[in-house]
């Protein structure tokens, strides 16, 4: 992590002290927990292993999982959920909490490069590699359309 507000030097860095090979790190994604208002750091591998870092307290890892195969690609949140997608055919919303998986949606092409949750919450979007995005109902876990 860097400064990039005054001297744009490195700040600290985060580690997994894991046996597993979980390759090379390939998204991010920064928000605020609502349950404790701390900020946390998500990291999807290429293993399909995803981590959690707790920023604001204490710098350490607070989690992992492993939720894909294939390479976690993308990764949003809302409220309590996250939803990954991957580079093979499977998008999973699971609770942040207990890390529970809530569902997997199957899709018909493999990779799902990114990941966009409507303000609201109601909607999100997936954009594949078949150059299709795929929209959502993030209450009811249930796919909408597809457009092309």
């Amino acid at each position: 992590m860097f400064d990039i507000k005054q001297s744009k030097d490195p700040v600290s860095t985060l580690s997994i002290q894991s046996e597993t090979k979980t390759g090379m790190l390939m998204c991010l994604h920064l928000f605020q927990d609502s349950s404790t208002n701390n900020i946390r750091l998500l990291g999807g591998y290429e293993n399909g292993h995803i981590y959690m870092w707790d920023l604001k307290s204490t710098k350490e890892l607070c989690s992992f999982q492993n939720l894909h195969k294939e390479p976690l690609l993308c990764v949003n949140t809302w409220n309590r959920l996250m939803i990954s997608g991957s580079a093979g055919k499977e998008i999973c919303i699971t609770k942040l909490d207990s890390q529970e998986i809530v569902t997997k949606h199957s899709l018909t092409h493999e990779g799902c490069n990114c990941i966009a949750i409507r303000d609201d919450g109601r909607i999100f979007a997936t954009g594949g590699w078949d150059h299709r995005v795929r929209l959502f109902d993030l209450k009811k876990h249930k796919p909408l359309g597809i457009l092309k």
